[in-house]
């Protein structure tokens, strides 16, 4: 299994073509993930740091899942993958801060969705991570229940005898809609749902609200992808007038 999604490997190859045939110049990546990094190196694609970098023209992040409403709100997830390798939450969410302009890339069938819903990544400091996943679970009460993630198959809502701990010492707990995204039980817009879960000091969290400019949603072979700008209701073919 890839540790990247399909629609990074693909981008990071097509950027590595351009740039080996003189295409662009003057091109640095600055990854979000360890993952990325051994990608981006792969492929000699040179890299900077946030710090070097400062600010980031664009963000490409691929969605777990992705919402589009009629009145052109773009909402997605990222981190449910825990193989091969757990998410960073929170450089995806430094760099999607950074940038200019940020596009999330999906791909249909099964990710784009009416309702977000399913289970979404929250990562909580370690050392009190007890605390702060008490005050979630209050938020959610009867909409969603909250596992914490473990290094075991098959381990509990805890976690287990081995809960994961990232390096930076952050672990991540899933907060589990038994439908879509509600929050005290209604369907409430992605922002106040993000506010929420920001509101008891979480390290970060997978629910992108309207961070992304556009969306590119791959269709079938043969098919050609489809754009969704954000405030827009329709979405046009890429490449269209």
């Amino acid at each position: 299994m890839s540790a990247l999604p399909l629609q990074v490997n693909c981008l990071l190859e097509e950027l590595a073509a351009r740039l080996g045939a003189g295409k662009l110049r003057g091109v640095r990546v600055v990854p979000a993930s360890d993952a990325a990094a051994a990608e981006a190196a792969l492929h000699g694609i040179p890299q900077a740091t946030l710090e070097e970098a400062g600010r980031l023209d664009f963000y490409f992040e691929a969605a777990d899942e992705l919402a589009v409403d009629e009145e052109g709100t773009l909402a997605f997830v990222v981190g449910r993958r825990q193989q091969p390798a757990q998410p960073q939450l929170h450089r995806a969410r430094a760099l999607a801060a950074a940038a200019t302009t940020n596009v999330v890339l999906a791909h249909e069938p099964g990710v784009a969705v009416p309702r977000l819903g399913g289970s979404l990544p929250v990562a909580l400091e370690e050392e009190t991570w007890e605390e702060t996943a008490e005050e979630l679970d209050d938020i959610f009460l009867g909409d969603a229940e909250l596992w914490r993630r473990s290094n075991q198959e098959g381990a509990g809502p805890r976690g287990g005898d081995s809960p994961y701990v990232s390096p930076e010492g952050h672990t991540i707990i899933d907060i589990r809609f038994y439908e879509g995204m509600k929050l005290f039980g209604e369907d409430a817009d992605y922002g106040s749902i993000a506010r929420e879960i920001e509101s008891v000091g979480v390290v970060a969290h997978g629910l992108m609200a309207n961070v992304a400019a556009v969306a590119v949603i791959a269709g079938a072979e043969g098919e050609p992808a489809r754009l969704a700008w954000r405030g827009e209701a329709a979405a046009a073919p890429a490449g269209g007038s």
